[in-house]
């Protein structure tokens, strides 16, 4: 039986290198969680049995055992070997990799001599480099095009030969005719020529061997005259034709309505666009009428496909995200049409139509997500109609509820549990309102979200009820917005909480005092380009301002203060304040098995407005600890700064300042199993001092002294769909801890730090 497949690099090593273990043949029986042959066990411990008489038995039970939960072994198999000897050494030359060598091992187990597993040794050698690069466009049309845009060119001189480069800037090629009109080239225009001739001798500066390559455009490789012809043509749009509930399945003479629709809104597009739909028949008056399910204008805004518009590979590309962005479609067909009676032999041009297919998503929709850690679980469910004004607006209704225990584990005095329910209403329109000239078609997305909702906090018995306006808009893959110009909201607590707070300092508590939100808010996220595909980053930058709307309003009434001096709207504080997060995250694929990631997240949120009293609300927070944050900390159990609490009833620590730094390398043991380590520093800060609370506030000439460092290690289980993990974080430098802040032996017994809250449990990475 092969047990497994494996290649060995013998004098090079390399993420190129480390697909080359898919190629080989025979593959081997699959196995449960990446560890046990469970299906070939299944199947090999059901076979028929002989008996003592030489018969045969078998039953129902064993067969459907093996035919349904069962996978034969696979064998050794040395013609396999072979192929894939011959598989490997091609996919070494395709890499530049000329004089590669492949030697198959045959490794038989020393206790089980039915299993064996085989080793192939690649001896890479040199590879080969590129000393010369030239392009020779025959076609003068196509030179215009293409010599300007060599800049761009994905072969570059001296770099190492690979084959997948050169079939690369093959399609970069014939995409760059085809995006300025030229619908009819195909790749065959383009011919790569290696010429290794003298490549021992003609050697670089580091002494490797050399090639040289040749980029040839022309039209001598299509044999078809008709053919030929055609590819100097240059194409335009013309008409749109839209199927927007097409049934795949459904009858081909299915009487269908035609409306004819011309936009007025972009006085540019002079596009007739016929939507085709299936005849409805009223049931009442046995009449035909037109069955509209959609607003034209929804589709059309987002089709790249406009009369007089050259063609392009591109408007494929974008009109599918953008009709995929709607949501509504789960099939979605484009078809281009050659108008032949627009033909125009003297300029060489053409006129194409186009027809869209889209076959319909369910109008409605259930979906549940659950969440469990080590310091929550919750459930959220969520109820979707996906067209309910026929503009692809998104209704979604949906509730959530959460139960905390983050303390459990380790303060068994002192426990604290609590549940919180809420739900929210919000409509996903696919346009901004208000702003329609500023909305671009080149761009990903625009959608303008309207949401209300709520939830309620048993353990602080505070109800919070928001609503609000969002503008979001992506102009490309890598950059979105989203601005929130007004976002009302409150936070009312009981009068019964207040008993709870008894041990927090008096101008600490104002932060779970009843408040109004009237705030302004801004998101971006910029996932960072690279041409090297093993680096990932994202910046993300939030900001919210609460407070200039009353102080203007105050500006011209000044009723808003009372005796107190403190700003009040029907009761209830307003909360004035400025806040701003930024995150960054880097990723660094090592390999398949092995990566590097790393967070920097820092934020602060400072009181405006009689800064000495005011204070920041508790939604509005930082806080560190918890398993997707200081991982030697549970939830909100780190801070502020060095303040260390005499009394347990601080069970929410948060702060207005906030600074944290992450590192983890991921390596896999086995398959799906796989381990972190990592090291966390952090911490969050009280914008101003508080009394009872030494050493809480941010200062500039300490801060670095109360960075909080914890290290640690966890395993992972990886089902490509979801991970599972658990990770245990120790403490090695707790600025709040009594005596040393640095770990020592004395920890354990002072009580500075508890072993069961470096426990995490969680669903996904921690970033």
């Amino acid at each position: 039986m092969l047990m497994k497949n494996s290649i060995k690099m013998e004098d090079t090593k390399g993420q190129d290198f480390d697909d080359l273990v898919y190629l080989l043949r025979p593959e081997t029986n699959k196995k449960f969680a990446g560890i046990f042959n469970l299906k070939a066990w299944i199947y090999a411990n059901n076979l028929p049995k002989t008996l003592k008489n030489g018969t045969v038995k078998d039953s129902r039970w064993r067969r459907w055992w093996r035919q349904s939960a069962g996978e034969p072994p696979v064998l050794l198999d040395s013609s396999a070997i072979e192929n894939s000897v011959e598989q490997v050494s091609m996919a070494m030359r395709q890499m530049g990799y000329f004089d590669a060598k492949v030697v198959p091992e045959v490794v038989v187990a020393h206790k089980n001599k039915h299993k064996a597993k085989v080793v192939y040794h690649v001896t890479a050698g040199t590879p080969y480099f590129i000393r010369d690069l030239q392009y020779k466009v025959s076609v003068p049309e196509y030179r215009k095009i293409i010599i300007p845009d060599t800049i761009h060119s994905l072969i570059r001189k001296n770099s190492r030969y690979n084959e997948n480069t050169l079939s690369a800037e093959r399609t970069r090629l014939t995409n760059l005719l085809k995006d300025h009109g030229y619908y009819h080239v195909g790749s065959e225009v383009v011919v790569i020529e290696i010429d290794t001739f003298n490549a021992s001798l003609l050697r670089d500066a580091k002494n490797h061997k050399t090639l040289a390559i040749r980029v040839l455009v022309s039209l001598d490789e299509i044999a078809n005259a008709r053919e030929k012809e055609k590819a100097l043509y240059k194409y335009s749009f013309n008409n749109v034709y839209i199927y927007s509930n097409h049934d795949p399945a459904a009858d081909l003479n299915q009487e269908m309505d035609t409306v004819i629709f011309r936009t007025y809104r972009n006085k540019r597009d002079s596009t007739l666009y016929y939507f085709i739909t299936p005849h409805w028949l009223s049931s009442k008056h046995k009449q035909g009428k037109i069955y509209r399910d959609f607003k034209y204008r929804t589709l059309t805004d987002v089709l790249y496909t406009k009369r007089g518009w050259l063609y392009s590979q591109d408007s494929y590309t974008h009109t599918y995200n953008r009709l995929n962005e709607l949501g509504n479609f789960n099939i979605i067909n484009i078809e281009y049409i050659e108008n032949s009676e627009d033909i125009d032999t003297i300029r060489k041009t053409g006129t194409l139509d186009t027809r869209y297919r889209l076959t319909r998503n369910k109008l409605h929709a259930f979906s549940s997500e659950w969440d469990i850690r080590s310091d929550k679980s919750s459930l959220s469910l969520t109820y979707t109609n996906r067209n309910i004004f026929k503009g692809a607006e998104h209704f979604n209704v949906n509730v959530f509820g959460s139960y905390y225990y983050y303390n459990l584990l380790f303060n068994k005095e002192n426990p604290t549990s609590y549940g919180e329910l809420g739900g929210n209403i919000t409509i996903d329109f696919p346009r901004l309102f208000i702003f329609k000239q500023t909305q671009k078609i080149e761009a990903l997305r625009y959608q303008t979200t309207i949401k209300a909702g709520g939830n309620y906090n048993w353990y602080f018995k505070r109800l919070l009820l928001n609503a609000g306006l969002t503008y979001s808009w992506a102009p490309n893959a890598n950059l979105s917005h989203q601005v929130t110009p007004i976002s009302i909201g409150t936070i009312d607590t009981s009068r019964s909480r207040v008993r709870m707070m008894e041990n927090y300092p008096q101008s600490y508590k104002q932060r779970f005092t009843k408040r109004i939100l009237i705030a302004f808010n801004y998101s971006m996220n910029y996932l960072v380009p690279f041409a090297d595909t093993r680096h990932n980053m994202l910046l993300s930058l939030a900001c919210e301002s609460s407070g200039f709307a009353i102080w203007g309003m105050n500006a011209i009434d000044n009723k808003l203060k009372n005796k107190n001096n403190v700003w009040r709207i029907a009761g209830y504080n307003y909360a004035t304040y400025e806040l701003t997060e930024l995150n960054w995250r880097y990723y660094f694929l090592i390999n398949h098995n092995h990566s590097i990631a790393a967070r920097i997240n820092a934020g602060v949120a400072i009181p405006f407005f009689d800064f000495k009293h005011n204070t920041i609300p508790f939604e509005r927070s930082f806080y560190v600890g918890g398993p997707n944050s200081m991982r030697a900390w549970s939830f909100r159990s780190l801070g502020p700064g060095s303040f260390h609490p005499e009394n347990e009833q601080y069970i929410e620590r948060t702060g207005d300042i906030k600074l944290e730094i992450n590192m983890e390398y991921r390596g896999t043991i086995y398959k799906s199993f796989k381990f972190g380590i990592f090291v966390d520093a952090g911490n969050v800060w009280l914008s101003r001092p508080y009394e009872d609370m030494d050493g809480a506030n941010f200062q500039l000439n300490k801060f670095y002294k109360d960075i909080a460092i914890g290290i640690g290690a966890g395993l992972r289980l990886d089902f490509n769909f979801f991970l599972i993990r658990v990770d245990y974080g120790i403490p090695i430098h707790d600025p709040s801890a009594t005596g040393s802040s640095w770990i020592n032996k004395d920890w354990t017994n002072n009580g500075s730090w508890r072993p069961a809250q470096g426990f995490q449990f969680a669903i996904g990475h921690a970033f």
